[in-house]
């Protein structure tokens, strides 16, 4: 259930609840959200909006990221100065 919530709220949600005074009672709720985003992602075909992002960053410390070939030339031209 947390992962869903992770996914759906890149930013721990029980964190952010704490810090923020006014989000203080806010348990609850982030527990229906949570069994509501579980619910979501039991279903096929189900993403929520930051799903991508949230792949994308598991995958590029091991993969690295894609950047067009001028914007490569352009980086080693500054590089070398």
């Amino acid at each position: 259930v947390r992962r869903a919530a992770r996914r759906a709220l890149a930013a721990g949600p029980r964190v952010r609840a704490q810090a923020l005074p006014l989000a203080r009672g806010a348990h609850p709720h982030l527990d229906h959200a949570e069994k509501l985003f579980a619910e979501m992602y039991s279903q096929d075909g189900v993403r929520l909006p930051g799903d991508r992002r949230v792949a994308a960053r598991g995958r590029t410390p091991t993969e690295g990221v894609r950047i067009p070939k001028a914007l490569y030339d352009t980086i080693q031209e500054l590089a070398a100065g």
